[in-house]
């Protein structure tokens, strides 16, 4: 295939992945969350977009890759590219204890990096402030809620085998 065609099934499993699983909540619903901490603040992302949380494991650096991908780690049998979501969020580079929440689907799956141990929550939809970029929003505690669409979706997530940018597929 050449390098354009590439590109395009790479931007097209992209999309496939920004597509919800499952339909969002209306406005005044709660939200059940996966609550957890990036650079030292408090984050959050609905449930319907995780598929597990991994134990700390270690983490295959990648030579040469993109600033947001920490590396691989095995996950079910294969490799599962790794994302540090903090460069995209304006934050400050990791922390202790830090976990593997794999997001997206069973058929392409992602991991983020996130520090300290994840828990279960519930956000409600209408105690947010306004969002942008990939926050749906802000709770009054400061718990800021990604848009997981927005960030499945997202490009810098995407790791090209053959050049080293685009997602690992």
């Amino acid at each position: 295939m050449s390098d354009a065609r590439d590109r395009e099934v790479l931007r097209e499993r992209a999309r496939a992945l920004a597509r919800p699983p499952a339909a969002p909540a209306p406005p005044g619903e709660v939200l059940p969350v996966l609550l957890f901490d990036l650079g030292g603040e408090p984050h959050a992302l609905e449930i319907r977009h995780v598929l597990a949380v991994m134990p700390s494991t270690p983490i295959a650096v990648i030579p040469a890759g993109p600033p947001v991908l920490a590396g691989v780690v095995n996950y079910r049998g294969g490799a599962l590219a790794v994302f540090d979501p903090r460069p995209l969020l304006g934050l400050r580079p990791g922390g202790e204890g830090r976990r593997v929440v794999v997001v997206g689907d069973e058929a392409e799956p992602l991991g983020l990096l996130v520090d300290g141990l994840p828990t279960v929550g519930r956000l409600r939809r209408d105690a947010l402030s306004a969002g942008g970029g990939l926050s749906l929003g802000v709770t009054e505690s400061g718990v800021v809620l990604l848009d997981g669409e927005a960030l499945l979706g997202d490009d810098r997530l995407v790791v090209d085998q053959g050049t080293g940018t685009g997602r690992v597929g």
